[in-house]
């Protein structure tokens, strides 16, 4: 069976994933994806996909009409994956006459909010869901939307994100041959408002004024990422920042720390929170990080906190910090919540999704 991925950006979590499905006998992958573009936010090496066949376009390329579409048409696959319905060359595939013959799949992430517009989006898209034998969504908010927009929950399968868990798992050996706990909170995204990093930035100080009060010494703040909301960080006490990361040096990083902390506005699912998890971090995070539901329980793993609240994202902080000496138990609970979002887990799920489409 061929199936052909048509992705809106690659990156390292996914490049895991693919690779792990096109290891399963008598699967063969194609993946077509967008790359990042020079000066963008991610700037993953396009050696991220090596040994994944597949065709990195800009997003002018993508959206070219015909472009993507023949593409696809070229690889004659017996199945389709598409990746919401962000893409104008999408729908244009969808209805491709060359591939009548192919069976659909849409992936979803983008959580349920209850607007009116996504209240109308099976209407307004009618034409194009019906084309869809399946619909592979992040978590439970996304199961609601599909829902919403019309989807049987008869070809609805959740966990459309997996991460690349033996690399992230390396963290744990190396944290452990550390004489104590590292004593310092990771975060690792784009530099975006929507990552709230004026919240955490803010929330920090309180956590540390908070520790000095006290007569404790603070955890430092360890970040990697890129983007122009990094103002917030200019002049933090206590802060590291080390940029843009490519996915295999995070493991290392990710070895030095103690705790994961995120506080997004807004984050559709957060694979990120996954790669805490197999890297054996507790890990503090907002309402807004949908993956929460899957890989976080407060006061069990780390703590769910408001979203754009410091005062609770800071007592968040503080309650890792307390419980530093055991933070490991902290930490391994968190590896267990993570382990169905390893790629060997996602190529089970996708391989029991194709082999439903056989019938």
């Amino acid at each position: 069976m061929r199936v052909a991925f048509c992705w809106q950006m690659m990156s390292g979590y996914m490049a895991a994933c693919w690779r792990a499905l096109a290891e399963r006998e008598g699967i063969e992958v194609f993946v077509a994806a967008r790359r990042p573009e020079s000066g963008s936010a991610v700037e993953f090496s396009s050696g991220l996909m090596a040994g994944i066949d597949c065709e990195l376009l800009t997003q002018a390329e993508m959206d070219e009409p015909g472009r993507l579409a023949g593409i696809v048409r070229a690889q004659k696959p017996d199945v389709v994956v598409l990746c919401g319905w962000g893409s104008k060359s999408y729908p244009e595939i969808a209805r491709d006459p060359a591939l009548a013959g192919a069976k659909f799949i849409m992936t979803m992430d983008t959580p349920y909010t209850g607007t009116l517009r996504q209240k109308l989006g099976g209407l307004a898209k009618r034409s194009y869901f019906k084309r869809f034998d399946h619909c592979v969504v992040a978590g439970e908010r996304t199961h609601r939307l599909a829902r919403t927009l019309g989807f049987d929950e008869s070809i609805l399968t959740r966990g459309v994100y997996s991460v690349d868990g033996a690399a992230f798992e390396t963290a744990i050996a190396q944290r452990a041959k550390l004489d104590e706990w590292p004593a310092s909170f990771f975060y690792v995204g784009r530099y975006a408002p929507v990552k709230g990093l004026d919240v955490l930035a803010r929330a920090y100080r309180q956590y540390r004024d908070g520790c000095t009060r006290d007569g404790q010494t603070p955890w430092g703040l360890t970040t990697c990422g890129k983007g122009d909301e990094d103002r917030h960080f200019k002049g933090l006490e206590g802060h590291t920042d080390h940029g843009f990361t490519q996915p295999d040096d995070l493991p290392g990083i990710m070895a030095g720390c103690g705790a994961f902390v995120i506080a997004s506005r807004y984050e559709p699912w957060g694979t990120v929170l996954a790669e805490a998890g197999f890297a054996g971090l507790p890990i503090v995070c907002t309402e807004a990080c949908s993956a929460h539901l899957d890989v976080v329980r407060t006061y069990y793993n780390g703590v769910v906190t408001p979203t754009d609240d410091s005062d609770a994202l800071a007592r968040g902080l503080r309650w890792i910090h307390d419980r530093r000496g055991i933070a490991a138990e902290l930490g391994r609970r968190s590896r267990a919540l993570a382990d169905p979002y390893g790629a060997p887990a996602w190529a089970d799920r996708w391989q029991g999704v194709l082999a439903q489409l056989k019938h």
